[in-house]
């Protein structure tokens, strides 16, 4: 159960740097 939350919390966290790095790369090609 606890791996449970781990897992998800894991994947959350990649969706959020997931999102930032597409800022990123928007950020990069516009400039």
């Amino acid at each position: 159960m606890i791996f449970c939350l781990v897992k998800q919390n894991i994947l959350d966290i990649f969706r959020v740097l997931e999102e930032r790095f597409h800022i990123l790369i928007e950020s990069g090609v516009k400039i």
